[in-house]
């Protein structure tokens, strides 16, 4: 194939061969040791451009007929023994600058998966504008629930994005705001 040929959802110095997707995603499943849903893979390898949409795709069907993958009732994939076996084995053919960047993907998909479990933001339309209520729940309750105006949607989405890259800084901060001790 002609190295400057341009292939769709493939970055510079991103994967073709099949074969080697698939021991990328066995080794990226070994080293994380969590099971992934197809479309949590598929964002993994489509935000590092490291792979191809249809590649990838061919690649986990293959490693689920082959035995390297099986499917959980809850619609992840979990790695076999003979993925395992796959990852140890031939993860040295990747490059290290690969392994990286996917692992690093995959680790902050799973931050920011587990980041939104924990606080939630939902966005109710209202006569003229919308609300943007954003929650931040604990294990038991419920430790803030604000609700903002927002003129319009697009404001509403900026506020919902802004509360989600990190709830603990603007819960902090409206603790220490209405917990200092002023005279006035």
């Amino acid at each position: 194939m002609d190295q400057a040929a341009v292939i769709p959802g493939v970055g510079r110095g991103g994967m073709t061969d099949k074969y080697q997707v698939k021991i990328l995603i066995c080794y990226l499943m070994n080293t994380v040791s969590v099971p992934f849903t197809a479309e949590q893979l598929n964002e993994i390898f489509q935000d590092t451009q490291i792979v191809n949409y249809f590649t990838f795709c061919e690649a986990l069907d293959e490693l689920l007929e082959s035995g390297h993958l099986s499917a959980l009732e809850n619609g992840a994939y979990r790695l076999n023994a003979l993925g395992e076996e796959t990852a140890q084995r031939l993860a040295r053919s990747l490059p290290k600058s690969i392994q990286d960047n996917v692992v690093q993907t995959a680790m902050r998909l799973i931050a920011k998966q587990k980041h939104e479990s924990e606080n939630e933001v939902s966005i109710v339309q209202a006569d003229q504008g919308f609300y943007v209520i954003c929650t931040i729940h604990d294990i038991d309750f419920d430790l803030i629930q604000l609700s903002l105006y927002a003129p319009d949607e697009m404001q509403a989405q900026v506020i919902r994005h802004n509360f989600l890259k990190n709830p603990a800084t603007l819960y902090q901060r409206i603790i220490d705001h209405l917990t200092q001790n002023t005279a006035d």
